[in-house]
């Protein structure tokens, strides 16, 4: 599979709950990626910290933001939030509500896929930093790319550290 960096267009799906001080974060670091083709869900689970008001705040033609009815919980925004991408986005990420993605991680993931071809999952690099932004330590190194099903035992074994954050799937 060839791919052309004009044919992909990528969604980052953020989940979020009641934490608009990471949320602001999350948010900056998804709409300041360098690469452009993406369209960015805000799923928000009926938060009541002022985070309907901040998203109001928030003109981007590439952002969505969604209130669920009623708090479906990490797992049930993330399977919502996936089926409200536009048919256009091929590749997605999660980017959880307390983390932040540099500016060029969409586009090391692109490139990634030019040079292996996509199977299911590609993984990218972690970093764990404190609410300053000082590092902590690096995640452990995780394969390059894998199948859906070897991720997800790997995950429930824990053969290794799992992150829904920087995951291209």
């Amino acid at each position: 599979m060839k791919l052309s960096m004009h044919s992909i267009h990528v969604g980052i799906l953020i989940p979020t709950f009641n934490r608009i001080g990471f949320l602001k974060v999350a948010l900056k670091s998804a709409l300041g990626q360098t690469f452009r083709e993406i369209r960015v869900v805000v799923i928000d689970n009926g938060s009541t910290d002022g985070t309907r008001e901040f998203m109001r705040s928030v003109s981007d033609p590439r952002l969505a933001y969604v209130v669920n009815d009623h708090n479906l919980g990490l797992m049930g925004s993330i399977n919502k939030g996936i089926g409200m991408f536009p048919e256009s986005v091929e590749w997605y990420t999660i980017l959880c509500d307390d983390d932040e993605l540099e500016a060029g991680f969409i586009q090391g993931m692109i490139e990634t896929l030019r040079i292996h071809p996509p199977v299911s999952i590609v993984h990218g690099r972690k970093i764990i930093i404190d609410r300053e932004g000082k590092i902590i330590r690096h995640a452990s190194d995780p394969p390059d790319e894998e199948n859906a099903f070897e991720y997800l035992r790997r995950r429930l074994l824990k053969y290794r550290e799992t992150f829904l954050t920087g995951l291209f799937f």
